[in-house]
């Protein structure tokens, strides 16, 4: 996404704001598990869904998968990140 933001954002299906720099006023975050190793982020801007982004950690920890789209578009993208 390209923002700079923080949130103290729990995993409890909440909307938490977010604030830093680069962000839009009414930006706000859900968290919540979908298992063991993985979480779901949707971020919102005045109440309305933007983003979904699905964050798995590979059982070895070495590995970050982020899987999501535009909430709008139906164009996913997948970011895998190595641990070095």
């Amino acid at each position: 996404m390209g923002y700079k933001w923080t949130s103290d954002a729990k995993f409890d299906g909440k909307d938490y704001p977010v604030t830093g720099p680069t962000v839009p006023a009414g930006v706000t975050v859900v968290l919540k598990h979908t298992g063991l190793r993985s979480f779901e982020l949707l971020m919102k801007q005045s109440g309305k869904p933007l983003f979904r982004e699905t964050y798995t950690a590979s059982q070895d920890g070495r590995t970050l998968t982020v899987a999501g789209s535009a909430v709008a578009v139906n164009e996913p993208y997948t970011e895998v990140f190595e641990r070095q």
